[in-house]
């Protein structure tokens, strides 16, 4: 009977003490099953790569062929007393009504031309808005849209300072 308690033993021993040994490995694979896979990282939104492209050229009109920003590479710019670039707009019309002048816009836009509203106050504190086409800093690519402006939305374009 000694002996096959000490068999018992030994086999207890064989089968109990790699399972005690390996009891750490055993509870690492607990761990993994317990723990979820993270989910698969989305893809970048396109605006974070936006300092790897090249941003598209604006064009002043339909009839210019080269961007709008080029002209200051190709000028010296002039500051006026203040310090601030003396930029060019072409003034279309003013408009008491806020959609009638952003209509205008919006036919100038789908045109080519680059357009914008600008407010302006009266002295009796009412409110007209200014169709304009630019700004630019040669007054002279500002000029030569001035027949097309004419012929297609019948419009006296004249020449204003642009100031931000």
């Amino acid at each position: 009977m000694k002996r096959f308690y000490v068999f018992l033993t030994l086999l207890l021993a064989i089968v109990l003490l790699p399972m005690a040994l390996d009891y750490r490995k055993t509870q690492m694979q607990v761990a993994q099953m317990l723990v979820p896979e993270p989910p698969p990282m989305a893809e970048m939104p396109d605006y974070i790569n936006v300092l790897d492209q090249a941003p598209e050229p604006v064009m002043i009109g339909r009839h210019s062929t080269e961007p709008a920003g080029n002209d200051v590479d190709e000028i010296s710019l002039k500051l006026d007393d203040k310090g601030l670039p003396v930029a060019w707009s072409l003034w279309l019309a003013d408009f008491p009504d806020y959609d009638a002048a952003e209509a205008l816009r919006n036919k100038l836009l789908e045109a080519g031309y680059r357009a914008y509203l600008d407010d302006l106050a009266a002295a009796d504190q009412s409110l007209s808005y200014q169709v304009l086409v630019g700004p630019g800093f040669r007054p002279e690519r500002l000029r030569e849209l001035v027949p097309g402006l004419k012929k297609d939305f019948s419009l006296e374009p004249r020449l204003e300072r642009y100031y931000p």
